[in-house]
């Protein structure tokens, strides 16, 4: 009963984030590809070689349940929400840039979710058959492209079309779609957490004491590589979030709906908390600056 409602809760609540980000779009943004392509270059490399360089490092050669190391993968190939706008928001980075390369991130996962995630877990799992673990969970990627298509895309256009068409609303919609977007966040934590108690306890030091490392390393390394090109201080912030910051929901429904494996929803859903611990910091240090200049 708990796992059906939960089915049904993740997608309509990553439908619910998608079409909120949709909403928070203008022209503009995406004129800001061409006009800035050095930023957008750098937060989409970040986001989709540095990230999952960085889950494959972490994971080499660890002795890890095979639902910890599979969710930590899932966490790799999601790009940033709407979580990381607010948090841009907050820390006073560049939140056009945040959103500008949120929304690319989106809509280039149609591609990148599949293909990555497909290899890395073939890649995962070959290495655990070689060590005499037989199971193997394969990726349906038809399917894993249309679900993205009607979760994540086509939301993400009636989000832009509200706010071509009525812009009001979607201007008075931007402050509780933030807040709905942390609410989300919680009962997506509480949900996994309930649907999978026993798991989440075995694992509970090794998931916390494992995403934090795997949240800071991705925080200070697309941090390092915004530096390395050249991108000022509060740019080199924004990439440090879009990095930093994943669309956990997105990897919860991955995990659940696309997957069928609950205990691998668990992953995204504590590094929500994990996440946010550490967006808290960002959000103070950004503040303190901003305030100082």
């Amino acid at each position: 009963m708990l796992e059906s409602i939960y089915k049904i809760f993740v997608p309509s609540g990553l439908i619910l984030l998608m079409f909120g980000m949709g909403m928070q779009l203008v022209p503009e943004d995406w004129r800001r590809v061409v006009r800035y392509p050095r930023a957008v270059f750098v937060g989409l490399f970040g986001q989709f070689v540095l990230l999952p360089a960085i889950a494959i490092v972490l994971l080499y050669g660890t002795s890890l349940p095979l639902a910890v190391s599979a969710g930590v993968l899932i966490l790799a190939v999601c790009p940033g929400g709407v979580v990381s706008n607010t948090v841009s928001y907050l820390a006073r980075a560049d939140i056009p840039l945040s959103v500008t390369l949120t929304a690319m991130s989106s809509i280039l996962a149609l591609v990148t979710v599949p293909l990555v995630l497909h290899f890395g877990l073939d890649l995962l799992q070959s290495a655990r058959q070689v060590a005499g673990e037989a199971d193997i969970v394969a990726l349906p990627v038809r399917s894993t492209v249309i679900q993205l298509l009607v979760l994540v895309f086509l939301p993400l256009l009636a989000g832009m079309a509200v706010r071509r068409y009525v812009r009001g609303f979607a201007v008075r919609s931007d402050r509780w779609m933030r807040g709905a977007g942390i609410l989300i966040l919680l009962v997506l934590l509480i949900g996994s957490v309930a649907l999978e108690f026993d798991f989440f306890m075995q694992n509970l030091n090794r998931l916390w004491s494992l995403l934090l490392v795997f949240n800071l390393a991705t925080l200070l390394g697309g941090y390092a590589l915004a530096f390395a090109f050249g991108l000022d201080r509060v740019r080199r912030l924004t990439v440090a979030i879009e990095v930093g910051i994943q669309n956990v929901a997105l990897g919860a429904m991955i995990a659940l709906n696309i997957l069928e494996q609950p205990e691998w929803a668990v992953v995204p859903s504590v590094y929500s908390l994990v996440m946010m611990s550490t967006a808290f910091i960002l959000i103070f240090i950004g503040s303190g600056r901003s305030s100082d200049a």
